[in-house]
């Protein structure tokens, strides 16, 4: 009986070829050959905010399930520094403790300022600030939040704003398996697009890019999908475009209103998502009701995630995933 273990691949994206043959080099003929994964190649995540701290149903229902995770605002900056000088991490500390046990807005004094030096340097403390405290228990960092639809930044600082800032980012945790968030919306799931078109979002993400390598960075795109039959071909063709720059894509804030056909549309999305080379994970959708039963999208995710094994033990803990600066 031969084993073979570790072998790293993903079945649904590679072909994998095997070549056996006994220890005196005589060929392994008519041998059944049987091999199962137990370690997911994509990562499918839910966000979830402080309401887990007050609910040990929200807990169950969560640390059940998922082993990838983004606080939907209890890091951004709105919430961390409400008032000019008064930082409070109360809430993105208490959940960042709560992961580990477990194995994109401002806040409205920031636009405030006229002073292009002030903004600069408020927004680098800020940086400073929230790097510097969680360096090494995040995967990634959404350093520029939705920087094509909207360019306050560039508009006070200049066109080389967001690069500074990446930049800047990478010097704070150059040894964290570092990704540099590239967050936009509509740039997958509509077709029509005129702002975050795909030209515009490759063209800033080509000003921008930071010197490093390839796999250190990450494009992130939300997928806010209209409650219609999805346009799957374009969908294909626009994670295409992203996966030929070379970055790993994650789709996040992956959600659809409640429609007739949701789940199948949904299921279809995501299984386009998953089958895609280029992507590597996914998160966010209203998975369950106030009292944590699982809704019909919830139960899907539960049937995919059995699929790939995303709930396994050997997964350890949770991986957090947030900082958001622009608006």
């Amino acid at each position: 009986m031969v084993y073979l273990c570790g072998v790293e691949t993903n079945p649904n994206k590679n072909k994998v070829r095997f070549q056996l043959s006994f220890q005196n080099k005589s060929a392994v003929n008519r041998s059944l050959i049987s091999i199962k994964q137990i370690k997911p190649s994509i990562l499918l995540g839910c966000a979830m905010n402080y309401r887990i701290l007050e609910s040990n149903s929200y807990k169950e229902w969560f640390v059940s399930r998922f082993r990838l995770t983004s606080f939907t605002n209890e890091m951004k900056w709105y919430t961390t520094e409400t008032v000019r000088g008064q930082e409070n991490y109360t809430l993105a500390d208490s959940m960042m403790k709560l992961t580990e046990e477990n194995n994109n807005f401002q806040p409205t004094w920031v636009k405030k300022s006229k002073d292009p030096k002030d903004l600069k340097n408020v927004t680098i403390n800020r940086i400073n600030s929230v790097m510097k405290r969680y360096k090494g228990r995040v995967i990634g960092w959404d350093v520029m939040n939705e920087n094509v639809h909207y360019s306050y930044y560039e508009d006070m600082l200049g066109k080389n704003a967001s690069s500074m800032f990446y930049s800047l980012a990478s010097e704070l945790d150059p040894e964290l398996f570092f990704f540099a968030y590239f967050h936009e919306y509509n740039t997958i799931e509509y077709a029509r697009e005129s702002v975050g078109s795909l030209i515009n979002v490759k063209k800033k993400m080509e000003e921008i890019i930071i010197p490093r390598k390839q796999d250190d960075q990450r494009r992130n795109s939300q997928a806010h999908f209209l409650p219609t039959q999805p346009n799957l071909s374009y969908m294909r063709s626009a994670l295409d475009t992203l996966g030929s720059l070379g970055f790993p894509v994650w789709l996040t804030e992956v959600d659809m209103p409640k429609y007739p056909n949701q789940v199948k549309y949904m299921e279809d999305i995501l299984r386009e998502a998953y089958s895609h080379p280029a992507v590597s994970g996914f998160s966010k959708l209203t998975l369950a009701d106030n009292h944590f039963k699982n809704t019909e999208v919830g139960d899907l995710i539960d049937m995919l995630l059995k699929e790939c094994l995303e709930v396994t033990k050997e997964m350890g803990h949770f991986q957090v995933v947030q900082l958001e600066i622009d608006a």
